[in-house]
C-alpha cells in the first residue's frame, strides 16, 4: 500500500532553487516501463505571478472553513460580513461569528 509506495519516492533539494522569492515546482516519475514523466512548475498557482480570482479565493474559503469543521451557514456568514468591511461598511461581529 501507502508504505511501499512512499518507500520508492526520494527528493533533491535544488540549490540554485529562488525559493522564498519564488515557489516552484518539479516532480519526475520513472514508471515501471523505465519512461518517465516531468512536470515543472515556474511559479505557484495562487502567487503573484498567478494570482486566484475572487471567485476562487471565495471557493477556497469555503473549502477550509468546510474542512475545518464549519457549516456552510457559519462560512457564509463570515464571509458577507469580510465583504462588507471590504467595502466599508461596519458589522456586527458577534452575528458574523454566530454568538
Amino acid at each position: 500500500g501507502l508504505r511501499k509506495l512512499a518507500a520508492k519516492i526520494s527528493y533533491i533539494i535544488d540549490p540554485d532553487n529562488p525559493y522564498p522569492a519564488n515557489f516552484t515546482g518539479h516532480i519526475r516519475a520513472v514508471l515501471k516501463n523505465g519512461s518517465v514523466r516531468e512536470v515543472h512548475r515556474s511559479h505557484m498557482r495562487g502567487g503573484a505571478h498567478e494570482p486566484l480570482t475572487a471567485a476562487e479565493i471565495a471557493a477556497k474559503f469555503h473549502d477550509n472553513a468546510r474542512f475545518g469543521g464549519w457549516s456552510e451557514q457559519r462560512a457564509g456568514r463570515l464571509a458577507e460580513a469580510l465583504e462588507a468591511i471590504v467595502h466599508g461598511n461596519s458589522v456586527n461581529l458577534a452575528i458574523a461569528r454566530g454568538a
